[in-house]
């Protein structure tokens, strides 16, 4: 992925509660999820709580990147439906909260966590 770092922006979604975790980069992905987004396990590192069902992992390869986040989201992130380049898809979690969709070279994720994925910060190149 050729990516300009001068384009890089961080997009925060959901509430403000939960302690914060830095941005990572995204090597491996999988998310724990029920009527919210209980964690987000990012490179095996889990951050919000142990509720809810364990999705697949998605093992990015050398040429792939997250190319769409849909997120339903309030002071949770209630859904999120995680996409790449290539078609590996993550998805779990409710129905409630606002529904925003964010496309582009996604290549980091951060945000905070308590029990559940309080907030999403998503870094990238968007459209």
């Amino acid at each position: 992925m050729q990516i300009n770092i001068q384009n890089l922006v961080t997009k925060s979604l959901g509430g403000s509660g939960g302690a914060a975790f830095t941005q990572r980069g995204i090597d491996t992905l999988a998310i724990r999820h029920g009527s919210y987004v209980d964690a987000i396990i990012i490179n095996g590192k889990q951050f919000g709580g142990n509720g809810g069902q364990l999705s697949n992992t998605i093992t990015l390869a050398s040429n792939e990147y997250i190319s769409r986040v849909e997120v339903r989201q309030g002071n949770y992130i209630d859904h999120l439906e995680i996409t790449t380049n290539l078609g590996q898809q993550i998805t779990g979690g409710g129905n409630g909260g606002n529904p925003v969709t964010i496309t582009g070279e996604i290549v980091a994720f951060g945000g905070r966590s308590g029990d559940y994925v309080d907030q999403l910060d998503i870094l990238g190149d968007f459209n």
